[in-house]
């Protein structure tokens, strides 16, 4: 996650609204969880690291409560919560989350680029932890996934880029 230090205060106001009106119309539902997780997004990309934490582990807790710890949806707050482990300098916390973020979107039939950003994502703790190949493997199916994508994201796929070239590590070309 690149943190971007912008003013978000009408965007943070606005989605703290949906979060009381998503309550208000729908208690405890996944589309809650959604509400909070997009609420931290917004939280973390300001700036305001503890804040996005806590609606990350509110979302991770509903979603939990509502459609099972095993539901691909656990996976958007153990992302979110596993990068800003990253930006805390808690690369173990970081690993431990993104583990188990990945096994919950690896099925089939789900977006491959939401795997892409766990994976990313992981590829970063890993390289942190000192485990380099499986991080450039992890940062390779990223990369090739957001190239590929349909659509395709080739600015994510430069990010992976640019952080592989940042840490010193080098990934042939896809063979696609």
């Amino acid at each position: 996650m690149e943190l971007k230090y912008e003013n978000y205060d009408a965007a943070i106001a606005e989605l703290r609204r949906v979060v009381t009106v998503s309550r208000e119309v729908w208690a405890d539902h996944p589309k809650v969880a959604r509400a909070m997780h997009d609420l931290g997004r917004a939280l973390a990309q300001a700036g305001r690291i503890e804040e996005a934490r806590d609606q990350h582990e509110r979302a991770l807790g509903l979603w939990e409560r509502t459609r099972g710890k095993d539901h691909p949806d656990a996976a958007f707050a153990l992302t979110s919560l596993g990068e800003l482990d990253l930006v805390q300098g808690k690369a173990n916390e970081a690993v431990e989350r993104l583990e188990r973020a990945l096994k919950l979107r690896g099925g089939r039939g789900l977006d491959p680029q939401l795997l892409a950003d766990t994976q990313f994502a992981l590829a970063r703790a890993l390289h942190r932890v000192d485990d380099r190949p499986r991080a450039r493997e992890l940062a390779a199916k990223a990369r090739d996934a957001y190239r590929n994508g349909k659509p395709p994201s080739p600015d994510r796929a430069a990010e992976v880029e640019r952080w592989l070239t940042d840490v010193g590590e080098t990934l042939p070309d896809s063979p696609i």
